[in-house]
């Protein structure tokens, strides 16, 4: 079985989120994908601006939109900092015999040498880069790193300036997605 593992902090989960699931799942293809929200991301300089139960019932939303989808609380139940090796050993322990894809974005491809303990990481999975960044080539070769291109130039922080700002949501969010932010008052 291919198990795709999707982590973000999901705040908000917006199209490009949702064009990166169908496009992995579609094409590995995936037998089932767990969107993974975090608690803390350990290489983000701050906090994620939702609660995490908001980000969680948002993942959920996400979730709901293919019977493949579902989502992974482990890293919301520890209630604190996961590293992706500590999420993968766990989803090991529960699926042994699955083969386990690792699903990042370019932006964590530039990082992923400082990701704790990448290079064990990088044996445990194959990871799929949906490249939009135009990832750094060593990178990858060192690690095996497939890279799909990825055209979205869309970012969490781009969708919270823009409902900030009173723009435009329907090409950046999940009709659901926006239903629960303005719902909830989030991120303004």
């Amino acid at each position: 079985m291919k198990v795709g593992l999707f982590g973000s902090s999901f705040d908000p989960p917006h199209n490009a989120h949702v064009d990166i699931a169908t496009t992995a799942t579609d094409t590995i293809p995936l037998d089932v994908l767990y969107l993974i929200p975090s608690y803390l991301a350990p290489l983000k300089t701050h906090p994620p601006e939702a609660a995490p139960e908001h980000r969680l019932a948002m993942a959920h939303l996400v979730a709901a939109m293919r019977p493949e989808w579902f989502v992974l609380t482990y890293e919301m139940d520890q209630a604190r900092i996961v590293t992706s090796v500590e999420t993968v050993e766990y989803m090991q322990r529960q699926q042994p015999d699955a083969d386990f894809y690792l699903i990042i974005g370019g932006d964590q491809a530039d990082q992923f040498h400082q990701w704790h303990d990448w290079k064990r990481l990088a044996g445990m999975v194959q990871i799929v880069c949906f490249d939009r960044s135009g990832s750094e080539g060593n990178i990858a070769i060192s690690t095996g790193m497939k890279l799909i291109p990825f055209d979205a130039p869309l970012s969490s922080s781009l969708v919270r300036q823009t409902i900030r700002t009173g723009g435009c949501l329907n090409t950046v969010l999940p009709q659901a997605i926006e239903s629960y932010i303005q719902e909830h008052h989030l991120y303004q």
